[in-house]
């Protein structure tokens, strides 16, 4: 049996942007455009999705066939999803996730650190100034046993 859903309005439509975390983008000027608020969600792969709703933003409902459209081109989700998302913010699930590069650390320091018996496991979340100060630790360490 199909479950039935109420029809999508522009809010509803804005609010599951919001929800899995959509940024606005804004036109040349960097203000918000005023005929369409465009959102853009980056995905895991490198891929971009892009949604525009009309203003105003309100709740005008979209015809059936505009929201099937919305749904399958622009967001990507089935209306389930949608709708899981929009009335009890479950995200829906795109894939494998994105993790967002950090600074990372630089390949000199990361090859002195390995060669001081530094894991793959405790570079992660390691910036360039921990990477720096674990160095200085681990010199002064090894220089005081010797």
């Amino acid at each position: 049996m199909a479950t039935k859903f109420p029809a999508m309005t522009k809010v509803d439509h804005r609010d599951f942007c919001l929800n899995e975390g959509w940024t606005e983008v804004l036109g040349a000027t960097g203000k918000k455009v005023r005929h369409h608020q465009t959102f853009r969600l980056g995905l895991w792969d490198g891929s971009q999705l892009r949604t525009h709703i009309s203003h105003p933003v309100n709740k005008v409902t979209y015809g059936v066939k505009l929201e099937s459209k919305i749904l399958k081109m622009d967001l990507r989700v089935s209306a389930n999803d949608f709708w899981q998302c929009v009335k009890a913010k479950v995200m829906p699930n795109r894939g494998e996730v994105k993790r967002e590069p950090g600074a990372g650390v630089p390949l000199y320091l990361y090859r002195e650190l390995q060669k001081l018996g530094v894991t793959a496991k405790e570079f992660e979340g390691m910036n360039e100034a921990k990477a720096k100060a674990l160095l200085a630790q681990l010199l002064t360490s090894e220089a005081s046993e010797q």
